[in-house]
This record gives structure tokens, sequence and C-alpha cells, in this order.
């Protein structure tokens, strides 16, 4: 498949998007070898990461609870390998294909994302883990170090903006650690 050119939008355009750099280390992370693997990103919003994916992937399912966002992704970024799912991840049964990678960014506290983590390890064999928001929120932090410190995940890079880094249009918060994390479940590994 033929690489386009993808207009990436930054945190500092959209607040509810991921950074240029998180963009930029997943098309370095997986744009060689991925091209004949599934992604299912969960937390879609308006598709700006999902048209990225979209040029690695054989296939990328977006999920997202919010018609217009979902809408508004259908309407920017059509390609004929995304398809668009208006679901509620955490009420709604899952009917996925097999997946090889999980973009996860979704609810942004602890309860949840443990709920992401253990639902994508329980569904697919064997999942890449992308977990946005890792530096950002406290409890996805603590979830996600939680399951690294027991030998659930193990961390295969760390990605997107440094600890330190200060989000202004986030009430200035600033990164405890690195904006998100690729993990895999350490009990499946190959």
């Amino acid at each position: 498949m033929a690489k386009e050119e993808i207009y990436l939008v930054d945190k500092t355009e959209d607040p509810w998007t991921t950074s240029l750099k998180f963009k930029e280390d997943l098309i370095t992370y997986f744009g060689k070898d991925y091209n004949d693997k599934v992604c299912l990103e969960l937390g879609s919003h308006r598709g700006y990461t999902t048209k990225l994916l979209s040029q690695y992937f054989l296939k990328v399912m977006a999920v997202d609870n919010n018609k217009e966002f979902r809408d508004f992704a259908k309407e920017h970024w059509d390609a004929n390998n995304i398809e668009y799912y208006l679901m509620d991840v955490y009420d709604d049964e899952w009917k996925f294909d097999n997946c090889d990678v999980v973009c996860i960014d979704c609810v942004n506290d602890y309860e949840h994302r443990k709920k992401d983590i253990d639902k994508c390890i329980e569904y697919f064999h064997n999942p890449l883990l992308v977990i946005t928001d890792y530096g950002l929120f406290p409890g996805i932090k603590k979830i996600v170090d939680e399951y690294i410190n027991s030998g659930k995940l193990i961390i295969k890079k760390q990605i997107g903006m440094p600890k330190g880094t200060k989000y202004p249009h986030t009430q200035n918060k600033i990164l405890l650690d690195f904006e998100a994390v690729i993990c895999q479940p350490a009990f499946n590994m190959d």
C-alpha cells in the first residue's frame, strides 16, 4: 500500500489527540513490519491517529462511543482498510477479529484503563498494547506500573513526549513519565 501524505494533528491543535512525537514514534515502531497486521484503536476520537495507523497496518478497527467523532473520522479519513465502530467498549459485546496491536485511548482513569488492558489480554492472543496518556494521568501510570511490577506486562518501548513536558492546554499538566508506552503481556510472550 502506497503511503500518502498525512497531515498530522498535534495536541496544540486538538487537546484530545496525541502529540506529533507520539505519532512519529508510532511510525518508527510500526512502520516497517506491520503492513500485514491488524490494529484495534479503542477511543479513536476524530480519527487523527486512525488515519496514520491505516498507512502502516493491513486493517484498522476504529472504535468510539461518540457518533459525532465517528462521523467526522469517516468523512475525513476515508480508507478501504479502516472499519469504524460506534460502541461502548465497557458495556457492548466485543465482536472483533483477532488483532495484533491495540491502541488504548479510552477513559483516562485507573479502573477503566485496568478494564481496557484486562479485556484486551483476555480477548486477543498476545497483543501489543499501545497505552496512551501513561504519563499524563496518575491512575493510568499506576495500573500500568502495577502490571509491570507484578510481571503481567513488559514495556517494549516508551513513546511520545518525555517526562516533564508541560501541556498548557490541559490545565498546565506536566507529564509524570512518557506520554505512552508499548507493552506486551508477559505471560504470553512468543
